[in-house]
């Protein structure tokens, strides 16, 4: 716990004791039985650490809860921790890796990982958008795109937000763009 509070602290500036209370309370909570758990976070969480701030994910507390939050959505994919660690270390590394293939539209939409100003755009404003418009509105072209965006590994991080997209657009009414947006914002 304290390498992973050290970590933390280095990686995405948590300076004061309030704010680390905050972020190691948030682990516990996130980390109810089944899920990524504080021992998980306690063992991997310095390797995801580092995968997201190179990927640009910026500083503070809510950045740590989103890198929380990724964790417990591919432990729901995934059959350990590690397992769930390396997805989404994977899904950080594919991203930077394929930026210019979703840019170019290579898979879809255009869709930019970086701003104006050369920065990475959020990943929960960036994985919707994604998921969006990788395969269009057929699952199987999106299911198959999304791994050759993400590999194998890091669509294990994405994976249960697909399918919560998947469900949502098939739910959704009005024009396809109505459903895209319904989608998107189920994600």
């Amino acid at each position: 716990v304290a390498a992973t509070s050290a970590s933390i602290a280095d990686k995405f500036g948590i300076k004061s004791q309030a704010d680390m209370k905050d972020v190691l309370s948030s682990f516990i909570f996130q980390g109810k039985e089944g899920a990524f758990e504080m021992s998980d976070a306690a063992q991997y969480f310095q390797e995801m650490a580092s995968a997201g701030a190179s990927f640009g994910m910026g500083k503070g507390v809510d950045s740590v809860k989103t890198l929380g939050g990724l964790a417990q959505i591919a432990r729901a994919e995934t059959g350990t921790g590690a397992e769930a660690s390396t997805a989404v270390q994977r899904m950080f590394t594919q991203l930077k890796l394929k930026a210019g293939d979703l840019s170019g539209g290579k898979y879809g939409d255009k869709v930019d990982i970086y701003d104006a100003q050369g920065n990475t755009r959020g990943i929960t404003e960036l994985l919707p958008q994604i998921i969006a418009s990788v395969g269009g509105n057929d699952a199987a072209k999106k299911q198959t795109g999304l791994q050759g965006v993400f590999d194998v590994l890091g669509y294990k991080a994405v994976s249960p937000l697909v399918t919560k997209y998947n469900a949502a657009y098939r739910e959704a009414t009005g024009t396809p763009e109505d459903r895209t947006k319904t989608a998107m914002a189920a994600v």
